[in-house]
């Protein structure tokens, strides 16, 4: 388990390319990228809808959501060459995880949503 804060600056992190194409593939929720994040591991992904929403979430811009392999491969050369960007990243992404994504905040979301249709 990594204390708060903790990242892991010793690896380029976490890649998520999906089959933009798909249907399927493009509507699947964020869930490895948070699981990436709560490792403290910064992201790369394909530019979906969730990964969008997350990164957003996250404040980190689009600038690490690749829908081309030249989009993956420029990602790819900065995380590599860039240490501060990819403990950034990690960081912002932990930090989500652990404020916006967490179970108690889940659980909160969950119980509004089933208030509205008259469960208590």
């Amino acid at each position: 388990e990594l204390a708060s804060g903790d990242v892991t600056p010793y690896t380029v992190g976490g890649n998520i390319p999906v089959d933009l194409k798909n249907p399927y593939t493009v509507g699947k929720p964020e869930n490895r990228l948070r699981i990436y994040w709560r490792l403290g591991l910064p992201v790369l992904a394909s530019d979906t809808p969730a990964h969008r929403r997350a990164m957003s979430v996250a404040g980190i811009t689009d600038e690490v959501l690749c829908r081309t392999g030249a989009d993956w491969s420029r990602c790819l050369d900065r995380y590599v060459s860039d240490e501060e960007v990819r403990l950034l990243h990690a960081s912002a992404g932990r930090e989500a995880v652990l404020n916006q994504y967490s179970d108690e905040v889940m659980l909160d979301r969950w119980d509004e949503v089933l208030k509205t249709v008259g469960v208590r």
